[in-house]
């Protein structure tokens, strides 16, 4: 194999240079390059450095691998240079993630993935995200009062699907173990978490949350004081439990003793996570859906992941000439942002577990439908009677892409609900 030679990496871009290894897939990744940078663009924009400052571009012609964290992409880069797939890459750069970004993502959190086999040239959508807990019903909670479900606390925890969705979307498309992929995360948190600017300014914004719960803040809150960047921040427990699915795998989280403990440990602080909840939890496979804007093939999971959003924001914005209105203009960014907020006044009308749906992602995709929503997009005015929900700005969200030598492509998030 030749040596690794890179240009320009940034702090959490890694590449590898092509090799003369036989394919596995019978197309090149080159055709994948649009999807991929309207995955990009849509999810994390551009790479940063360790102090939030833009990082340089990477180059590479035989793969690569982008992540939150100069950790998580080094590692699924080492996944790659041992003659791992783009699968390996990407789960191993994510379990990572789930140790060096504790304030955007973990074990406990939910997991979207996007997977395109340049063999079939099919993308396939892997949906790690949990259920709600079973414990009351959406009835029994309106009676209680609650009008909205909490964005913190007990009641807003659901079955984590993360670490069941890392082992499926290796069993289906990679070619290392459970126990290889976890093993980069395994030494982090042993070794311990070094500090960023970033960790440290959100552990210090959340320092009275954090106090709220004793074990939390036992973690994160060492010596009884927010840790400063460039600290270590030691994860023994998450060490350990980590070790626990090397050796136990990933069901071990949800039909073994650990799965046990965190229920136990939701129910006595008021969740609704059941024991049944977590030993029933499967990740689900499912083919990605797709809208064309500008030539360009955009592929997004399924609900109840909000990616048909995007789809219907482009669809409308086909209706419009963004390039006569001039780049970020005041015309063009107002006609962006209505149909940001059309596309949004779906997604808290309707997006939902599929199952539970009035409607599908055609019905909302209907060309008669957004030829209409685009329609009522005015260069003077805003769209009548919406009502779009104020979001929470939590930093709760981390991004992996990995390509391969031959073609394959990962696009994952990961977060915390």
């Amino acid at each position: 194999m030749p040596e690794m030679r890179t240009v320009g990496r940034p702090n959490n871009v890694a590449t590898r240079p092509l090799t003369s290894r036989g394919r596995r897939g019978a197309g090149t990744y080159h055709g994948l390059l649009p999807v991929l940078i309207l995955s990009l663009t849509s999810a994390c924009a551009l790479p940063f450095g360790p102090n939030g400052e833009p990082g340089r571009d990477a180059g590479g012609n035989e793969g690569a691998v982008t992540a939150g964290h100069p950790l998580a992409a080094e590692a699924g880069l080492a996944v790659l240079q041992s003659g791992g797939l783009a699968m390996d890459a990407a789960i191993t750069a994510a379990a990572v993630l789930a140790v060096a970004r504790p304030h955007m993502n973990g074990l406990g959190g939910d997991m979207f993935l996007l997977y395109h086999d340049s063999a079939t040239r099919l993308t396939y959508a892997l949906n790690g995200s949990g259920k709600s807990g079973s414990a009351k019903t959406l009835h029994e909670l309106k009676a209680e009062g609650l009008k909205r479900m909490p964005g913190t606390g007990p009641l807003s925890v659901s079955v984590p699907g993360a670490v069941g969705a890392w082992a499926e979307g290796l069993r289906r498309f990679g070619t290392i173990s459970f126990a290889q992929a976890l093993q980069p995360a395994v030494r982090l948190a042993t070794a311990g978490l070094p500090v960023s600017e970033r960790l440290a300014q959100d552990i210090a914004g959340a320092e009275g949350k954090l106090r709220q719960e004793p074990e939390a803040a036992r973690i994160f809150l060492p010596g009884d004081v927010p840790p400063q960047a460039g600290d270590i921040l030691p994860r023994p427990d998450l060490a350990q439990t980590l070790l626990t699915l090397q050796e136990q795998g990933a069901r071990e989280f949800y039909n073994g003793a650990l799965g046990r403990k965190i229920v136990r440990f939701i129910q006595n602080r008021g969740g609704l996570v059941m024991p049944n909840d977590m030993t029933d939890y499967l990740p689900e496979w499912t083919l990605s859906i797709s809208t064309r804007y500008q030539g360009f093939e955009v592929q997004v999971a399924p609900p109840n992941s909000q990616g048909v959003t995007l789809l219907e924001e482009l669809a409308m914005l086909q209706h419009h000439d963004l390039q006569a209105l001039g780049h970020n203009s005041a015309d063009y960014l107002h006609t962006v942002s209505e149909a940001i907020r059309l596309a949004f006044a779906d997604r808290d009308a309707e997006l939902a577990d599929a199952r539970a749906m009035r409607v599908t992602p055609e019905d909302l995709l209907d060309t008669a439908r957004i030829r209409q929503l685009a329609g009522t997009i005015e260069p003077a005015g805003l769209a009548p009677s919406l009502k779009v929900a104020a979001s929470e700005d939590h930093p709760n969200t981390v991004y992996v892409i990995a390509v391969d030598q031959y073609g394959n492509v990962v696009s994952l998030i990961q977060s915390l609900f």
